[in-house]
């Protein structure tokens, strides 16, 4: 359209109608028709976006919170040895070099070089039991069994913490929360005693250095939140209905101590919470790549690991870098079948 031309949209069309009609009949009315047809149409459109971008923001604003990686897209993975296709805890040091990793079955810690993928020499704490949550503390690992048993590993010397929960509570992750001197404790199914506890679940702590049990939950997530949450901020693939399947598997902090992660790989969804306890992000977590992720961890520079038990093939640890992160290094090894 030269600039001689009227714009389509600025010709008074109802106006014309009638000159129209005159000159040529009914092919006028339907050429008009068809105008304003695609008028409208276009009028539709823009509505839809717009209405599209305000529950986007309307979602932003309720959430408060932008999860920073795409949980469903890893930047790099690695397929974990035989011995950890039932991989139910993983932790990794302030370098972000190597981690420990725990079997659930098998009271053996295996020491894990993240770069060259190789495992180390496994360290016997314990015997069989369903061992779970894993976090380093200072200069010991700490491995939870699911009653709430702790096992301090350090040089090669095991002291263990008594629990004050049962198997009930179901024991899953660990988490160092270093600005609050405190390890975190969260619990897959029971939340405390009592009907006062019904459709929620719980996080427990302990006092750091003495590892002393604080008898009140530190955080508690009810269902009813969680699902307000989610129909609030329409969470894609999730419904409200889900936060009854909500039973954490692991648990993580914010290297800058600011956000708590929840993983639940029943339910398959991370939740977030800030450090007041108030519910400020949800996501879900698609079967592929996560077929059954149970440990989680962050390193100091942000990235985020999250471990998947293999069932019947290998297990994996993928790692999740901050979208900002500039070199996203995508290395990929090929599973086997």
């Amino acid at each position: 359209m030269t600039a001689s031309q009227p714009k389509t949209d600025a010709i008074d069309w109802a106006f014309l109608v009638p000159i129209l009609v005159l000159a040529g009949g009914g092919t006028a009315g339907i050429i008009v028709g068809e105008v304003r047809d695609a008028r409208v149409a276009r009028e539709a459109a823009t509505k839809q976006e717009q209405l599209r971008a305000q529950l986007e923001a309307k979602k932003v604003r309720k959430a408060g919170y932008k999860i920073p990686y795409k949980l469903n897209q890893p930047d790099w993975l690695r397929v974990l040895p035989v011995e950890l296709n039932e991989v139910s805890g993983f932790a990794v040091n302030e370098e972000g070099e190597g981690g420990w990793a725990v079997n659930d079955e098998i009271g053996n810690l295996y020491p894990f070089a993240l770069v060259e993928g190789l495992m180390g020499q496994p360290f016997e704490f314990g015997g069989r039991g369903d061992y779970e949550g894993l976090e380093i503390v200072g200069n010991e690992v700490v491995v939870a069994r699911s009653d709430g048993t702790l096992f301090r590993v350090r040089q090669g010397k095991v002291t263990e913490v008594e629990s004050m929960l049962d198997y009930d509570y179901d024991v899953e992750g660990l988490a160092l929360d270093g600005a609050r001197s405190r390890l975190l404790v969260a619990c897959k199914r029971k939340a405390g005693p009592g009907k006062a506890f019904k459709r929620r679940r719980a996080i427990y702590s302990l006092t750091l250095p003495d590892f002393t049990w604080d008898e009140v939950p530190a955080y508690i997530i009810t269902f009813k939140d969680l699902q307000k949450f989610i129909k609030e901020t329409d969470v894609d693939g999730l419904k409200g209905s889900d936060a009854r399947h909500f039973a954490p598997s692991a648990i993580a902090v914010t290297p800058d101590d600011q956000y708590i992660y929840v993983l639940s790989s029943v339910g398959r969804m991370v939740v977030v919470l800030n450090i007041q306890g108030t519910i400020v992000a949800v996501e879900h977590l698609a079967r592929n790549p996560h077929r059954q992720p149970e440990g989680m961890a962050f390193d100091s520079q942000g990235s985020l690991y999250i471990t998947n038990e293999g069932r019947d093939r290998a297990g994996t640890l993928y790692r999740f870098d901050p979208q900002d992160h500039e070199d996203s290094d995508l290395e990929e090894e090929e599973e086997e079948s």
